[in-house]
C-alpha cells in the first residue's frame, strides 16, 4: 500500500481497491478516512468524484524541483531548462 501512496501525488479510492483486491466501498471509505485523519492524505472534490492528495509526496516533489532549478540554473542552463519543463 505504501508503494501505491507514493507512486503518484494523488490517489483515488478505486486505485486503492486494485491494491487491496476486492475491498468494499465502505472499507475503502474507512481506509481513506483513517489516512486523512493521520494527515497522510487530504481529500479534494472534483464534481462528484473525490480524490486524495499525498501532501508529503507533494512536498518532496517541490523540494526536488527547487533543487533542480538551483542546480541547473547557473552552470547547465540549457539542460536544466529541459528538465524543469519536463517536471
Amino acid at each position: 500500500m505504501n508503494e501505491t501512496l507514493f507512486t503518484q501525488p494523488y490517489i483515488k479510492p478505486g486505485k486503492l481497491n486494485q491494491v487491496l483486491k476486492r475491498a468494499s466501498r465502505t472499507t475503502l471509505t474507512k481506509y481513506m478516512a483513517e489516512l486523512t485523519g493521520l494527515g497522510i492524505l487530504s481529500p479534494k472534490k472534483d464534481g462528484k468524484e473525490v480524490y486524495y492528495l499525498n501532501s508529503d509526496l507533494l512536498r518532496i516533489l517541490e523540494v526536488v524541483k527547487l533543487f533542480l532549478v538551483v542546480l541547473f540554473s547557473s552552470e547547465y542552463s540549457a539542460v536544466g531548462s529541459l528538465i524543469i519543463i519536463a517536471i
